[in-house]
């Protein structure tokens, strides 16, 4: 009989050992979003970084003055940014040229998210290639811009 119980018991520890694991790998590829939701914006945040037209930080709020983008030109040439438009928002900049590898803050004057909601949008950029004059360019990023909205 004592066998029996102790069989039973090494089952039920296998099966919860096994249900937690299968909740945590759940939880990273994001089912629940709670969990799974800074992991998206990470790996979104790493993207920008590297991107082409690269968004090294950006403060997303719902009051459109306080909205900023932190842009680095990972270009081998230098451009003019003209205008940003994000999850379809047009937002037309002061023209900001940037030498390769230069940083700036550029101010956005439209864009709005609601407070305290994740968003995850397509940026796009538009710019012209100073060295060869080309106008009317547009970079789109493969990776959604995704973050929480600050509430200003």
């Amino acid at each position: 009989m004592r066998r029996k119980a102790q069989a039973s018991t090494e089952y039920l520890i296998i099966l919860a050992v096994v249900v937690i694991i299968a909740l945590i790998v759940v939880g990273v590829l994001g089912a629940f979003p709670s969990i799974g939701r800074g992991t998206s914006a990470k790996a979104s945040a790493a993207y920008w970084a590297s991107a082409p037209i690269g968004v090294m930080s950006y403060d997303l709020s719902d009051t459109a003055a306080s909205n900023s983008l932190r842009i680095m030109n990972n270009m081998p040439v230098e451009i003019t940014l003209t205008a940003f438009d994000i999850g379809g928002t047009a937002d037309v900049i002061t023209d900001t040229t940037l030498q390769p590898g230069e940083i700036k803050t550029i101010q956005l004057t439209t864009y709005v998210c609601t407070a305290g909601e994740s968003y995850s949008n397509v940026f796009k950029a538009t710019y012209t290639n100073v060295d060869t004059g080309e106008a009317g360019l547009i970079f789109t990023g493969d990776v959604n811009l995704e973050g929480e909205c600050l509430d200003v």
